[in-house]
């Protein structure tokens, strides 16, 4: 029932309660980041640290660094217990997976990134960053397999993915320019899109696995939101939006 949400450079963490809508604890890191280390995005994927670990790793997607190779970094999340109950937590950078460079053949500009925790994989999002405007115009979708934390008892810290590690891709006709962070539900990528500036705020749902093309959107600007929406995620049967405040949107469903 906690949400927790990265921001500044894994500088700050907060984690939410969801069900009683109240913000738990905030954490300032001790971590010192890159500056490409732009959070598009956090989630929780399969793997531990350690078997006896509370918490999976969670995976916080970048932007393109100066190589225009995005990143994937996982972190180790300790609890700290005091009289029982999670008060707080340290973090520890564990790995980082950069994603193959981006080319005019795989598109792989600025990639954001889902766990797809029942086929055991991620997909990543992305667009070719050409200057030519055409190249904007289309969405292109890659799968990869979860990278393994350990070789035997040696930390996997770095992992260099190719175009040979992408096990599936498609394209789609429409623009992926200001895409966020988004979720898997069922074999649906579903992807918050666009900012007030832009003049367009959508949720765009992808069928990655069938169809395999966007079967859904909604014009979330038109509906009222008119707040930058950082993420999506979903619990119990809700999708809600994160934003760059300590605002967090409900999504409701007619």
């Amino acid at each position: 029932q906690s949400r927790i949400i990265v921001q500044e450079y894994v500088a700050k963490i907060g984690c939410y309660n969801i069900r009683t809508r109240k913000l738990l604890y905030t954490l300032t890191t001790e971590i010192t980041a890159p500056s490409y280390w732009h959070c598009n995005q956090s989630q929780f994927g399969n793997l531990r640290y350690a078997d006896d670990d509370m918490f999976p790793l969670l995976y916080v997607a970048m932007q393109d660094d100066d190589n225009n190779r995005g990143s994937w970094v996982a972190f180790r999340i300790i609890p700290v217990i005091t009289d029982g109950e999670i008060s707080s937590f340290t973090v520890a950078q564990v790995q980082t997976i950069h994603l193959p460079v981006m080319t005019d053949e795989n598109c792989m500009g600025h990639p954001n990134i889902a766990f797809d925790a029942l086929n055991n994989c991620f997909w990543a999002y992305h667009r070719n960053n050409n200057s030519a405007a055409a190249n904007y115009r289309k969405a292109h979708f890659s799968k990869f397999a979860i990278p393994a934390i350990w070789n035997g008892s040696v930390l996997v810290s770095d992992v260099d993915l190719t175009d040979a590690d992408i096990l599936d891709s498609f394209e789609d006709d429409w623009s992926m320019l200001y895409a966020q962070g988004g979720f898997i539900l069922d074999g649906k990528l579903y992807i918050a899109q666009g900012m007030p500036s832009a003049n367009y705020i959508y949720m765009r749902v992808v069928d990655l696995y069938v169809k395999r093309k966007m079967v859904t959107i909604v014009d979330l600007l038109r509906a009222g939101i008119s707040i930058e929406p950082e993420g999506l995620f979903y619990y119990d049967g809700n999708i809600f939006i994160t934003t760059g405040s300590a605002r967090i949107l409900r999504l409701q469903f007619e």
